[in-house]
């Protein structure tokens, strides 16, 4: 496969309903009947299904040399590199081609394999007791899923190659966690009957208490950053997606700046900020990145600003952030 990386690409892996491009290379690491999408051929209840799926499309739309990626990873990866201010590469050459990944992907695949086989010793067992029944490692699965299964992954980037000014790393560890989540996934899918009443609770949970509402004074200092993360809230939330290209993020900064009726925030410093967020392959989803980037107060600070304040609760609540 070799394709141009540009908004069109994007867009293309972005909106296609099914496995967009298999390049398989005749390599096999998930068993037939543990295969998504023949798993999904099943009536799979709608709690599990919606859960799932990221806005009505199935997750995992590629699969290279036998590993699978989740379409929001490729899409968030891919707008990195056509998006960032810098040069992006692997073991110092530029990233222009998709097949310019090939490094990645391969390594990608070594440790996808690993995690889809070693998910269970590596992170249902340890944590079980001597003696737990099925129903704890049911739980187990579950608790794993909606603590992992999110906002996109960006690349793990460093700027130690004096060749390039981000230089990608970490392909067999991002690999390892997609192996995990999707050898999650295939026990979920496959033992549905287990674990509808798991989904379905989570699905009616009543909103969580003490959520400041839009009209309270903030005890807290809101800067642009907080503004760029509400953006970013809002667009997992609705489906939107992240802008591509300098001109679509121009216009989305714009757009946004005239939304902070809770402080006055310029584009140019909106567009420097989501900039560097962008680049600095944040995990909107993990706390701790939250936390380091956006203070303690983020969650506060969040649904004060945010102009999708139901939307993101929803959002927040269905990940457990």
């Amino acid at each position: 496969m070799n394709m141009i990386i540009n908004k069109d690409f994007i867009k293309e892996i972005e909106n296609e309903p099914g496995i967009c491009f298999d390049e398989s290379n005749d390599k096999t690491i998930i068993p037939n009947n543990l295969i998504h999408r023949t798993l999904l051929n099943t009536n799979i209840d709608k709690s599990i299904y919606k859960y799932y799926c990221f806005n009505g499309l199935q997750p995992y739309s590629m699969v290279i040399y036998g590993a699978y990626h989740r379409r929001n990873d490729i899409v968030f990866k891919l707008t990195i590199i056509l998006n960032s201010s810098k040069r992006t590469a692997i073991n110092g050459k530029a990233i222009k081609e998709f097949n310019d990944l090939d490094f990645y992907f391969k390594e990608y695949a070594q440790g996808f394999e690993i995690g889809f086989n070693e998910f269970d010793n590596d992170i249902i067992k340890p944590f079980l007791l001597l003696l737990a029944d099925k129903g704890e490692t049911i739980n187990k699965v579950f608790e794993y899923i909606v603590n992992n299964w999110g906002a996109p992954c960006g690349f793990t980037l460093s700027s130690k190659n004096i060749k390039a000014n981000y230089e990608i790393e970490g392909a067999y560890d991002d690999g390892k966690k997609q192996g995990y989540l999707y050898k999650a996934w295939s026990t979920i899918l496959a033992n549905q009957n287990h674990f509808i009443p798991l989904f379905n609770n989570l699905a009616q949970d009543a909103e969580q208490p003490g959520e400041p509402q839009q009209s309270e004074k903030p005890k807290y200092k809101i800067s642009t950053k907080h503004h760029v993360m509400a953006d970013i809230f809002e667009r997992n939330a609705t489906g939107r997606g992240l802008p591509n290209g300098s001109k679509e993020r121009k216009a989305a900064c714009k757009d946004r700046a005239k939304k902070c009726t809770k402080q006055q925030c310029a584009p140019n410093t909106f567009y420097k900020n989501y900039n560097w967020f962008t680049e600095s392959g944040t995990d909107i989803n993990k706390k701790s990145d939250l936390i380091k980037y956006f203070d303690e107060d983020w969650r506060e600070i969040l649904l004060y600003i945010t102009t999708e304040p139901e939307k993101v609760k929803e959002y927040l609540q269905k990940h457990q952030i």
